[in-house]
């Protein structure tokens, strides 16, 4: 059986059954920040209970296989164009995926929810979805178009 280690910080003690060095303490807080971005539920945070979805977060992405790999773009090789408003915006084609994937994976969350007997806290909330960050929209600089989608 390991042996359980006790962490003391500033009066606060911690436990761990298998870590060696205790990892950095995030600053706690009653919920996200109201902008909170992907890559910050990325960061160990405490858990918090309109969002008990926040410890499946995967640390790392991998858009890897059919289903996820139309997301594998970096900052430079979005196919990032020209409409005929001459705004930039990122190609219908990508972004005709994106919107299916999100779609599906939607009705997937909503189908799991009510089909799980878990009772969700009253205050429970979900992730602002990635359509809400504005990928779809034209803007007037490419290097602008290429943050919203990233």
């Amino acid at each position: 059986m390991p042996k359980q280690r006790i962490f003391v910080v500033d009066g606060e003690v911690y436990s761990s059954p298998n870590a060696s060095t205790l990892p950095p303490i995030p600053r706690y807080s009653d919920s996200l920040a109201e902008y909170t971005t992907p890559r910050d539920t990325q960061q160990l945070e405490w858990s918090f209970n309109g969002y008990p979805q926040l410890a499946f977060v995967p640390l790392r992405d991998r858009f890897e296989g059919p289903i996820f790999q139309r997301l594998a773009y970096t900052f430079q090789s979005l196919p990032i164009e020209l409409d005929r408003y001459n705004l930039w915006r990122l190609s219908p084609t990508v972004q005709n995926q994106w919107e299916g994937l999100e779609e599906k994976l939607r009705s997937i969350a909503t189908f799991l929810i009510g089909w799980s007997t878990a009772c969700l806290p009253v205050n429970f909330s979900i992730f602002r979805l990635p359509s809400q960050y504005g990928w779809h929209r034209s803007v007037r600089e490419e290097q602008y178009a290429r943050k919203i989608a990233m």
